[in-house]
């Protein structure tokens, strides 16, 4: 295999195109006959092992070679098959309808879903249903419960006007920012609702779907989780916002010492050294360690209300304020089952926006702290 190696590493020096370096791959792969895919993939487990023992250059080079060459082999016979299976279709044929009603079925795979009313088939009542669970994950229980509280809070917001001091302006965006962040952003990402691509974006001078829950029952409505599909155009002006946002927090030292999600230079490695040497610690005094692990929905259940009411307490600039509640109102969700319901997000901040982890750690900020016992997070584990 090293030959090999040395063989194709002398020729692809040349190649100029990805094409020739595939044709000079398969080239060499027959001139020595090399096995199979099957017979590959165990050269490459037992050459990378060999690599991790020793962490040999040589061998991490011959490593990535084996990879390609099963990659542009499985590529070949996919192309192979297709070519085959698409030489024996004649136009008449009833073959054809179904390869075209293969390649365009879009099917959700969601089975009846069962309530406690019944049970759901057509694809209007599955969407009605999901889109109630996922509407019920936005309800804040303390506007029920703390309706005094609710009202000082919404007060509060609701006193927001629009000025702009002058020692504001720093906050500012300007042109060369933005060329930066969009030279950085990923050409894959998926688009949203608009349609935009960063592969477009580049070029220039919010759907939600449902997702099964693994090791889920899929016939029950929780089981399922809405993804945000969020505007290219969206995620840029985000990370304006996130600049100024951090700033801030950093300069005031806003984020408690015990959140360690979403922060540089600390990780669940940090927190759990952390609750393993308090445990230690206990056990040197003969005391026992309980411990209480919270973790429902954070992402979901924040109060949008009271993270603006935060950031006001916080001191934050008014419009920075401002554009963070504009991007927490009226958003909207869409399940969509043959049909499509819209239905209004009223609380919660979107997984998956680049604001999103640092609102969330804005809004547990306060957090209150006790002698009596030690507080541990990491992102939306407490």
């Amino acid at each position: 295999m090293f030959k090999i190696f040395i063989d194709i590493t002398t020729q692809l020096s040349g190649a100029r195109t990805k094409h020739e370096q595939i044709q000079i791959i398969m080239s060499v792969a027959i001139k020595y006959a090399v096995p199979y895919n099957d017979d590959l993939i165990d050269e490459r487990k037992s050459m990378k092992k060999r690599w991790q023992r020793s962490r040999d250059v040589t061998l991490k080079a011959q490593v990535r070679f084996l990879e390609r060459l099963i990659k542009e082999r499985v590529n070949l016979i996919r192309n192979e098959s297709w070519s085959h299976k698409l030489s024996t279709i004649k136009p008449n044929h009833t073959n054809v309808w179904k390869l075209t009603k293969f390649l365009k079925k879009r099917d959700s795979n969601i089975p009846p879903i069962k309530t406690a009313d019944g049970i759901l088939n057509t694809p209007e009542e599955k969407a009605n249903k999901l889109a109630e669970v996922f509407e019920s994950n936005d309800l804040n229980p303390l506007e029920r419960s703390c309706p005094d509280f609710t009202y000082l809070i919404k007060n509060k917001v609701s006193g927001l006007r629009q000025p702009l001091p002058a020692n504001e302006l720093s906050t500012f965006t300007d042109a060369d920012e933005i060329f930066s962040i969009i030279q950085n952003v990923k050409n894959l990402k998926c688009p949203g609702a608009d349609q935009i691509s960063n592969r477009l974006i580049k070029k220039l001078p919010r759907r939600v779907i449902q997702i099964p829950k693994p090791r889920k029952v899929k016939s029950d409505p929780p089981s399922y989780r809405p993804i945000s599909l969020l505007s290219s155009l969206s995620k840029i002006l985000e990370k304006v916002i996130l600049v100024r946002l951090q700033y801030h927090i950093e300069v005031n030292n806003i984020i408690s010492e015990e959140q360690f999600g979403f922060r540089s230079n600390s990780s669940t490695t940090h927190q759990l050294y952390k609750i393993i040497k308090h445990a230690h610690k206990g056990l040197k005094f003969k005391k026992s360690t309980g411990l209480l692990s919270l973790d429902e929905k954070a992402f979901d259940r924040i109060w949008n209300d009271e993270l603006i009411a935060k950031t006001i307490d916080f001191d934050f600039p008014s419009n920075l304020i401002l554009i963070t509640k504009s991007f927490l109102s009226e958003r909207t969700f869409k399940v969509i089952c043959n049909g499509s319901t819209i239905r209004l997000i009223r609380a919660g901040v979107p997984q998956g926006a680049v604001l999103s982890p640092t609102l969330y750690n804005i809004y547990t900020a306060d957090i209150p702290l006790n002698s009596f016992y030690e507080i541990t997070m990491f992102a939306d584990d407490t």
